[in-house]
């Protein structure tokens, strides 16, 4: 049997497979109704009972006859179902252990895997050192916001700070009613539907406000500058003023705000901690992967080889497209690019060559991406990266009970 028919036969116990779970569910909720149409019957039979009404119980015995039938009859669905789904099952993991007895898969998937682990656990080291830049970045703030709550308990700071914070308040509300005093003519100008009130807020309560906020301010860097403090007026405007968490009179509460903020930089940096130990475990995991496709590699190259002769008289499990069609001849020049990504996402390096290669290199180098890129056409069936899927699964697998073992050796230790 060739690849292109065990695929077809693959998806289309794959399709049946799926189909089969949907009813199993739709199976199982039937069950579940009917389990809880029985207790609501089971009640009604109780009050029957209680108020002596015996037509009532007889019509209730009645109908628990036929619920208790029903739901024998549809539990016994459910467990035929499940029977045809580990049928299915182990009808889908013989064709893909098929795909793998076959010698050169388990070569060239081992290849793609190692390929593959590789690129993923560069991608986790990757995700680690942002997410590691991302904690720094909130240590950062913390500490910020740690110094702006030191500088509230101060006997002078805290005027200072009390009094931007009711400046600021004042500005934006005085900015808000200005806002909405504004109206658009059809030329694009802009008047104010209340001229006598926009020009008082903007020649006196603001500037007044913004004199306020400069009075308390300026002190107020200067303490920070005495200080020696990482903060800048950016730092002020972010942590205290936009998040000022105001009492019912007006008046700003340190305690609160600051507590307020400290919390969710620490929720950040718990969800920031676990999302790490989670990279860093799938890191070891794929570059666990790797080393063991590379172990099954090497063993592999230290079986017996082939002669060349033998090689050439025997074809590779993927060369029957080149027995079915002469696909790779009359498409070459405008599938290049697209196999040569192909061949990339399959774990093979594909790198264009500076110089012009001497005619038997030249030569060697065409058969190679010949049978390459017939690999990678195989890869468009879905029972092939199912395989390979599943091989990194075993290999995860393999990782798992080895540092299990370890572990436990570990604990017997004196």
């Amino acid at each position: 049997m060739n690849l292109e028919e065990l695929n077809q036969q693959y998806l289309m116990l794959k399709g049946n497979l799926t189909t089969m779970r949907t009813n199993l569910k739709a199976a199982e909720q039937e069950v579940t109704q009917l389990i809880s149409d029985k207790k609501i019957k089971e009640g009604e039979l109780e009050s029957a009972k209680q108020a002596g009404d015996q037509p009532a119980q007889q019509q209730c015995h009645a109908d628990l006859q036929k619920i208790n039938a029903a739901i024998k009859r549809k539990q016994t669905e459910v467990e035929g179902i499940k029977g045809n789904l580990k049928y299915l099952k182990e009808q889908i993991d013989e064709k893909v252990n098929a795909v793998r007895a076959m010698p050169e898969v388990k070569k060239d998937l081992d290849i793609a895997i190692k390929k593959n682990a590789e690129r993923q656990a560069v991608k986790k080291v990757k995700e680690v050192r942002e997410l590691s830049n991302q904690r720094r970045k909130l240590d950062e703030q913390k500490s910020k916001i740690e110094a702006i709550q030191a500088l509230s308990k101060g006997e002078h700071t805290s005027n200072f700070m009390i009094g931007m914070v009711a400046a600021d308040q004042q500005l934006k509300t005085l900015r808000e009613e200005l806002k909405n005093l504004e109206q658009t003519a059809a030329d694009g100008t802009i008047t104010y539907s209340d001229p006598a009130r926009a020009t008082e807020i903007k020649n006196k309560l603001i500037p007044a406000a913004e004199k306020k906020m400069d009075a308390n301010k300026k002190p107020l860097m200067a303490a920070i500058k005495k200080r020696k403090l990482n903060l800048t007026e950016k730092d002020i405007q972010d942590i205290l003023l936009d998040k000022a968490e105001l009492d019912k009179n007006g008046k700003v509460n340190f305690n609160k705000t600051f507590k307020k903020q400290l919390t969710d930089i620490e929720k950040q940096k718990m969800a920031i901690d676990k999302q790490i130990k989670a990279d860093y475990k799938k890191f070891t995991e794929f570059k666990a992967i790797n080393q063991i496709a590379d172990i099954e590699l090497n063993e592999q190259q230290a079986e017996p080889q082939q002669t060349a002769l033998a090689t050439t008289q025997q074809p590779k499990w993927w060369q029957f497209a080149t027995r079915f069609r002469n696909w790779m001849e009359n498409r070459r020049e405008r599938q290049a690019e697209k196999e040569k990504e192909k061949l990339r996402e399959a774990g093979f390096d594909v790198e264009d060559e500076q110089e012009q290669p001497a005619p038997e290199q030249a030569n060697n180098e065409e058969r190679e991406s010949s049978s390459r890129s017939e690999f990678t056409q195989t890869l468009k069936y879905e029972i092939v990266r199912d395989s390979m899927r599943t091989v990194m699964k075993e290999y995860a697998k393999q990782q798992e009970q080895q540092r299990n073992r370890e572990e436990n050796n570990s604990d017997r230790e004196p």
